[in-house]
């Protein structure tokens, strides 16, 4: 059956028709795994799981809580500041453009992006009151270490 379907190509189409046969069954097979959940549980969680990972076993849970609480407070929030522009854009794109109103927006924005650093600062200070010297000197390495792998993965291209 294969002779009958091979038989009026050239080497080099035959090369280029399996390579993307090959391609088309491995990309078709990833979103299949991905579909049946062969992957689950084997995605990255965050930088709240690697933080409880590095810390010592005995205070994990009051770290934990800590993180919770934190959690709690800011919700996950998509995208960066920049790119929240969407609410902006009717303002911006307005006949009589309301410049107050664009400020006041803009400045909500800013204060929400300034709270959770603040409260990440504290949450930062409450854990690293539960540490020894010792253990934030080894939390903040292996911190650190993660941090300039992802940095350097991310500006590879």
């Amino acid at each position: 059956m294969l002779k009958g379907i091979f038989s009026g190509m050239s080497t080099w189409v035959k090369i280029v028709f399996l390579a993307s046969l090959a391609l088309n069954l491995a990309v078709v097979g990833t979103f299949a795994g991905h579909r049946l959940g062969l992957w689950k549980g084997k995605h990255h969680h965050g930088m709240h799981k690697y933080i409880l990972s590095v810390m010592p076993a005995e205070k994990r849970d009051q770290v934990e809580k800590i993180l919770s609480s934190y959690r709690a407070e800011h919700p996950k929030k998509r995208g960066k500041f920049m790119r929240q522009w969407e609410k902006f854009d009717t303002q911006l794109r307005a006949e009589n453009f309301d410049r107050a109103a664009f400020m006041t927006s803009f400045q909500e924005e800013i204060d929400i992006h300034n709270k959770r650093w603040l409260s990440g600062g504290k949450t930062i200070a409450d854990i690293a009151e539960l540490l020894t010297a010792e253990e934030r000197a080894a939390a903040l390495d292996k911190i650190k270490k993660k941090l300039e792998r992802k940095r350097k993965y991310k500006h590879r291209h």
